[in-house]
């Protein structure tokens, strides 16, 4: 006798988190700027680009869901300030190797 169980598991956020969003978003500013010091190839990609990606996909998640007005302000917050910092990155990645 054969028997077959089958389970899923729903590891997705069971509520928006535009504050963690905000908060990645504000930690991939000092990730993509200040670890340019580090003795590591390429430092920004490692520790800021991470954080900002994390922060764009919570906020598109967040925005997706009915928030109230300050809640989709930080929503807004978080993915403009992981746009730049990501932008930032790039442009500084692009110059320092034409230079």
């Amino acid at each position: 006798m054969e028997t077959t169980l089958n389970r899923s598991v729903d590891v997705s956020p069971t509520r928006a988190r535009p504050g963690l969003a905000l908060l990645l978003a504000i930690l991939s500013v000092p990730g993509t700027t200040l670890v340019w010091d580090l003795d590591v190839p390429l430092p920004g990609f490692w520790i800021g680009l991470p954080l900002g990606v994390a922060a764009i996909v919570l906020a598109r998640r967040a925005r997706q869901e009915p928030l109230s007005k300050g809640a989709r302000a930080m929503t807004i917050v978080a993915l403009v300030l992981a746009c730049l910092a990501i932008g930032q990155m790039l442009i500084w990645t692009a110059v320092s190797i034409a230079s």
